[in-house]
C-alpha cells in the first residue's frame, strides 16, 4: 500500500478521456437487443396473474365484462411500465465513456451522461473480468485484455470496461484529481487518498474489500477444487461407445483445468485477507 503521489490541482489538469473497446459495446448492445424482448416476454406471462385477477374484480363488481384480449392488453402495459423503470435505473450502469475534466468525472453511455466530483468520490477500483487475468494477476505477468473499472461515491457505483493499460493509466488519474478516494489498480496495490481526515474511512473501505474478496476467492477456490477433485475420483465407467468415451476424456480435461485455477484463487484469496488484516491492524493503533 502506498499515498497518493503528490496532489496537483485539478484547475492545472487538462481533459482526459477513455473509451470502452468497440467489441465490448457492440457486445453490450446485443446482449440488451436479446434480453429485451425475453424479459418482456416473461413479465407479460408473469404479469398475467394480476391481470386475470383484476378481470375477475371488474366482472364481480358488475363493471363490465373484460375479454381476453383486455386481459393481455393490460399485462402488455403493465410489463411495459416495468421495463421502462428498469431501463431508467439499469441505464446510468452501461458507461462506454470516460472523461476526466478538471472538476469533474463525466461517464457517458446510454441516455445523458453522468458528473461526479472528485471530492464526492470515495473509492476507485480495478478487477479482471476472467480466471485467466486473475491467474496473471496472482503469478505477476502482466494482465491483459479488458478489465473493469469501478468507481463509488460510497452510495452509487459506476463501471466501465477498459483495456488494462488505460485502466491502469485512468486509475492513476483519478487517484491524482480525488482528494479523498481510496483506490486498488489492477495488480492489488492499494493507496490511501492524500485528504488525511478521510484516511480512517478509506482503511475501513479497504479492509472491508480485501476481507471480503478473500472470502469468496477462497470458497471458490476451495469449493472449485473439491469438485474437480471428486469427478476426477469418481472411477472411469465402461464406455460404450466411441462417443462416450471422448465425452469422458472432455470432462476429465475440464475437471483438470478447473482445478488448475485453485491454488490461484486460494493464494489471492489468503492475499487479500492478509491485506485486510493489515488495515484492520492499522485501525486499531
Amino acid at each position: 500500500m502506498s499515498s497518493r503521489p503528490a496532489s496537483t490541482r485539478s484547475a492545472d489538469l487538462g481533459d482526459v478521456e477513455y473509451r470502452t473497446p468497440i467489441r465490448n459495446r457492440i457486445g453490450d448492445t446485443v446482449l440488451l437487443l436479446l434480453t429485451a424482448p425475453i424479459g418482456g416476454g416473461a413479465l407479460v406471462f408473469l404479469l398475467m396473474i394480476p391481470a386475470v385477477l383484476l378481470s375477475v374484480v371488474v366482472r364481480r363488481s358488475g363493471l363490465g365484462e373484460p375479454s381476453d384480449a383486455s386481459v393481455v392488453w393490460i399485462a402488455g402495459a403493465l410489463a411495459a411500465v416495468t421495463l421502462g423503470v428498469a431501463a431508467f435505473f439499469i441505464r446510468p450502469w452501461i458507461a462506454w465513456r470516460i472523461r476526466l475534466e478538471p472538476a469533474q468525472v463525466v461517464l457517458g453511455g446510454l441516455g445523458w451522461p453522468r458528473r461526479i466530483r472528485y471530492e464526492d468520490l470515495e473509492f476507485i477500483w480495478a478487477n479482471p473480468e476472467s480466471a485467466d487475468q486473475t491467474r496473471d494477476r496472482v503469478r505477476g505477468f502482466g494482465v491483459k485484455g479488458v478489465v473493469s473499472l469501478r468507481v463509488s461515491t460510497g452510495r452509487r457505483h459506476r463501471r466501465i470496461m477498459l483495456n488494462c493499460e488505460e485502466a491502469q493509466l485512468c486509475l492513476g488519474e483519478l487517484q491524482r484529481r480525488s482528494p479523498r478516494a481510496a483506490a486498488i489498480d489492477i495488480y492489488g496495490r492499494d493507496y490511501l487518498p492524500s485528504d488525511a481526515d478521510a484516511r480512517t474511512t478509506a482503511r475501513r473501505r479497504l479492509a472491508r474489500y480485501w476481507l471480503a474478496s478473500g472470502t469468496v476467492s477462497l470458497l471458490l477456490g476451495v469449493g472449485g477444487g473439491v469438485a474437480a477433485n471428486a469427478r476426477l475420483t469418481g472411477g472411469w465407467p465402461a464406455a460404450t461407445g466411441l462417443n462416450t468415451a471422448v465425452e469422458e476424456l472432455r470432462d476429465r480435461s475440464n475437471a483438470l483445468y478447473f482445478l488448475s485455477f485453485t491454488p490461484v484463487f486460494v493464494g489471492w484469496g489468503l492475499f487479500c485477507l492478509r491485506q485486510g488484516r493489515k488495515h484492520l491492524r492499522e485501525l486499531s493503533r
